[in-house]
């Protein structure tokens, strides 16, 4: 079995990304990988399936893409992005099955700045050494996404439950502190502007 998707339109910094390149740093190769790795895996875990699958990440630029052939089960993990299916809204942290003709759009929501899709089968993408990730530099890997790029997906996993809410973990909601350290510019700020910061 396998399903095709297409790129109807991506934005900026949305790729390809698995678990990231171990072992070539020595050599001046990052191990590149998700920006946000926890809910990259919540999105491979939701399928029931290894953590560091190949994936899409999706940045603020969102993305837009359609399902040509086939039907694919498929997890949204990270952020507060607006998902909408064929048109219909759907809550950012969920799985549920994409069926030709099907299209699934994918854009900045109240919070965060990284999404993932994963799907529950094998994205046929290029690898760099042994990985999917893209080398952003380079667009060595998996690559950067565009429009009318297509994807193939084989070695599909279908589950009979496919739709269902992702609880969306304490962590991964906003908290509304920021974290601040402070630099060696301190001096170029009142004791009063520290005082009320």
């Amino acid at each position: 079995m396998s399903a095709r998707l297409r790129i109807h339109a991506a934005g900026p910094h949305v790729s390809v990304q698995d678990g990231g390149r171990r072992g070539f740093l020595r050599f001046g190769v990052p191990q590149s990988g998700p920006m946000d790795r926890t809910a990259f895996q919540a999105a491979n875990l939701a399928l029931g399936q290894d953590a560091g699958r190949t994936g899409i990440e999706i940045s603020l630029g969102g993305l837009v893409l359609d399902c040509l052939e086939g039907s694919v089960d498929y997890a949204v993990a990270g952020g507060g992005f607006r998902i909408r299916r064929n048109g219909r809204d759907h809550v950012s942290w969920h799985r549920a099955r994409l069926c030709a003709g099907d299209r699934i759009e994918v854009r900045p929501g109240p919070w965060g700045s990284w999404c993932y899709l994963a799907f529950a089968g094998t994205l046929q993408v290029p690898l760099w050494l042994g990985s999917a990730s893209t080398h952003s530099l380079s667009g060595f890997g998996g690559g950067r996404l565009t429009a009318g790029r297509e994807l193939l997906l084989e070695e599909l996993r279908p589950d009979p439950l496919a739709s269902a809410r992702l609880p969306v973990p304490v962590w991964a909601r906003p908290s509304g502190l920021a974290h601040v350290t402070i630099g060696p510019q301190e001096d170029c700020f009142s004791p009063r502007f520290w005082r009320g910061f």
